[in-house]
């Protein structure tokens, strides 16, 4: 349909359930699984190698303030990643001085900060509340004079709005991109592979 989004890379998923009571697992680091998968949208259980509700939505607050502000603060370095870990956990403690490094001047739109807020005070084990995940931006959206109608637009911005909505900044990526080896993508397939 074309107002329809899918989000899409299942490549890690996992149950956070086992068993036939449906048991929700245990909070434990795994080393086999550190670091895996996107690093810039890491969550931070997942640099630990844990697997949980609130990752999936801490992975999505790292990819709405990179599409809205084009940058993270983690950028620079990462080919390292326990210091993107580190730079992370420095981040999610303090949202309010950290925020302002990825918007600059413009300031972060409060819907977002109100969305990590969430995601930052979930435990592990709690089962997140989408309906209120949802409601942030709804609300954003109505006091924008948004229809809420299920119609996504990615058409010209209108004369009015001209000004108010600004452009990420783009920002290069340290990454360079190598042809990977056979060795390369059998170790990220297969870790007990190489």
């Amino acid at each position: 349909k074309e107002n329809d989004v899918y989000l899409v890379d299942f490549g890690l998923v996992s149950k956070y359930q086992r068993g036939e009571e449906q048991t929700h697992i245990e909070y434990k680091p795994d080393l086999r699984f550190a670091h895996d998968g996107t690093i810039e949208y890491l969550s931070r259980d997942a640099h630990q190698g844990i697997k949980a509700r609130r990752s999936d939505l801490e992975i999505l607050c790292y990819n709405l303030i990179h599409w809205l502000s084009g940058h993270l603060p983690w950028m620079e370095v990462l080919r390292d990643p326990k210091k993107v870990q580190a730079i992370k956990e420095t981040f999610m403690s303090n949202l309010s001085s950290q925020l302002p490094k990825c918007f600059g001047s413009s300031s972060c739109p409060k819907a977002l900060k109100d969305f990590l807020d969430y995601v930052n005070d979930l435990e592990f084990k709690q089962q997140p509340n989408y309906d209120k995940c949802r409601s942030f931006f709804e609300k954003a959206l109505k006091n924008e004079g948004m229809k809420l109608d299920g119609k996504i637009s990615f058409g010209k911005v209108s004369s009015d709005n001209v000004g108010t909505i600004k452009s990420p900044v783009k920002r290069k990526s340290p990454r360079k991109i190598k042809k990977p080896s056979y060795t390369d993508s059998a170790s990220q397939t297969s870790p007990n592979f190489v």
